[in-house]
């Protein structure tokens, strides 16, 4: 690991009432046969520059097809951020958070994305 230094982003979080341990996300995975995601250096080079249009077409996590499976509201989360106008969205770590990668003007406050609980 190394550090990055990236420019400032917005991101909307949608959490959930429940957790998700990581041994399960990683355990569905495995069962899954999950693959691995693309190489994450345009990734890195995306957040660098600044662009949100470019970062939010390209962020991923290898975890949340399985877990998408197996606790559905992960994936309304993430298709509603993407309707309301996110530039991109990915669940974080081994979930249920989900996170929207905003445009710099943000979202409207009547976006409709409250799909946790």
């Amino acid at each position: 690991m190394e550090p990055v230094v990236v420019k400032p982003q917005r991101w909307r979080l949608i959490t959930f009432s429940f957790g998700v341990p990581t041994g399960d996300a990683y355990g569905w995975w495995d069962e899954d046969g999950g693959g691995t995601g693309p190489d994450p250096a345009p990734i890195v080079s995306a957040a660098e520059g600044g662009d949100p249009s470019v970062l939010g077409g390209l962020l991923f996590n290898d975890l949340e097809a399985p877990v998408i499976r197996r606790h559905p509201e992960v994936g309304l989360a993430k298709r509603r951020l993407l309707a309301a106008g996110a530039l991109g969205a990915v669940m974080c770590g081994s979930g249920p958070t989900v996170a929207g990668l905003l445009p710099p003007e943000g979202l409207a406050a009547s976006d409709g994305i409250e799909v946790g609980s």
